[in-house]
């Protein structure tokens, strides 16, 4: 059976305006306090180039007035460094507190707690190292940042050090077992001074922290394992972590709006503070993220229900998932025109749980000017309500998952 085109128009618009608000998106910067960017990859961009500068690894801010210690002034190319540089070992750290986050950092360094630049900033002269730490803000969801920076992180290294080059893109974690994304890279700022440096991004849940170090390219390779370490001590008061792993027997999440929704063993997720966007849960190695973005309670004998359940029973065209997918993310508010979806990928799901059946939708959204993302949705249809999550990562990685992802749309229960 084939549902036609402007009656799934219709229904997505009914079941997608009544959960997704056209306002959320899936960040927004701290100044914003909450409300709506519609450019993801953007504000990613744009909070990191405020580490960077607050580093001295991109491009330089415009120095504050009256100023005497402004970390943001990039060395001018042909600067002699001032003393001798010494590289500390990790005999020489001392613990520095600020905003809940506790680091080791060494005593030779001009630590600043309580920075403008951040949380943390830190400056060797002699070395023409700056390091600093910030805080993405409480609007930003912490798990997304891991898939969106590991394929998109040359452009995000691009976006503030020119001819970058990345030499590494790697998983540690510290040591309250939150995950952290490493990307190590090289490239100059625009006064031509060539630097050395790292980013780490750690996702504390509903958040994610930012530490960015760099140095002229002559004492990085020197200095690289001083700020691993610095990255290694990172400590947070328990209020800042709403991360959480799921045990062997998986959890269960609730809210006042979602009655039950499972995930599965080793799963991270993290509550949300929005009011569709409930929870974000990302599979054990991260490379696979998703938001239980839609959750809506409908009389079971509505109109557009039944058409939407018709189309689960009979198959959807390729037209009219392009209209599915069109509509959805044009609910959702992430800057996107459109979606391009790979019809190979389109299909109707089998039924798990109490679900009539799931529709998959797998493309990719140029976000703003910046580079195409992959997206995985998933709407699941019930006899009295649906539940939808988009996944973020390679369509691969996702459908690796995709069990799993049935059983968790098939386990959400309303309250």
């Amino acid at each position: 059976m084939r549902v036609r085109t402007h009656c799934l128009r219709i229904t997505v618009l009914l079941l997608l305006a009544t959960t997704l608000l056209p306002t959320m998106a899936l960040a927004a910067p701290p100044a914003q306090d909450g409300t709506v960017d519609p450019a993801v990859i953007a504000v990613i961009v744009a909070a990191s180039q405020q580490v960077a500068q607050a580093a001295g690894v991109g491009t330089p801010a415009a120095p504050a007035a009256e100023t005497p210690t402004d970390l943001t002034d990039a060395p001018v190319e042909g600067t002699e460094p001032v003393g001798e540089v010494i590289i500390p070992t990790e005999d020489d750290f001392a613990e520095y507190t600020s905003g809940g986050v506790s680091i080791l950092a060494p005593v030779q360094w001009d630590v600043q707690t309580d920075s403008p630049d951040g949380i943390f900033s830190m400056a060797d002269e002699a070395a023409e190292l700056a390091v600093a730490m910030q805080d993405f803000g409480p609007s930003f969801p912490g798990l997304i940042v891991f898939p969106l920076f590991e394929a998109n992180a040359q452009e995000l290294v691009d976006s503030f050090a020119t001819d970058a080059v990345i030499s590494d893109i790697s998983r540690v974690e510290i040591e309250q077992g939150l995950p952290v994304l490493r990307i190590a890279f090289s490239g100059g700022n625009d006064e031509g001074v060539q630097k050395g440096g790292v980013i780490y991004i750690l996702a504390t849940g509903g958040s994610a922290l930012a530490l960015l170090g760099g140095s002229s390219i002559e004492t990085w390779p020197d200095l690289e394992p001083v700020v691993d370490a610095i990255a290694r001590s990172i400590l947070l008061d328990d209020n800042l972590i709403t991360l959480q792993v799921a045990p062997d027997e998986g959890t269960v999440f609730s809210d006042d709006m979602i009655a039950a929704f499972t995930v599965p063993a080793g799963w991270y997720l993290s509550p949300v503070d929005d009011s569709e966007m409930r929870v974000i849960v990302g599979d054990p190695a991260l490379a696979v993220v998703g938001a239980l973005v839609a959750a809506n309670d409908i009389a079971e004998d509505d109109p557009q229900l039944k058409a939407f359940a018709d189309a689960v029973a009979g198959g959807m065209s390729d037209e009219d998932a392009q209209v599915v997918a069109d509509e959805f993310v044009a609910a959702m508010n992430l800057g996107v025109a459109d979606m391009v979806i790979d019809e190979t990928m389109t299909a109707v799901l089998p039924a798990a749980g109490d679900a009539l059946g799931t529709i998959r939708i797998v493309g990719s959204a140029p976000i703003e000017d910046g580079p195409m993302m992959d997206m995985s949705i998933y709407t699941t249809i019930f006899a009295d309500k649906v539940a939808a999550m988009v996944f973020f990562g390679a369509p691969a990685d996702v459908q690796a998952q995709e069990e799993l992802i049935l059983q968790m749309l098939g386990s959400t229960q309303m309250e």
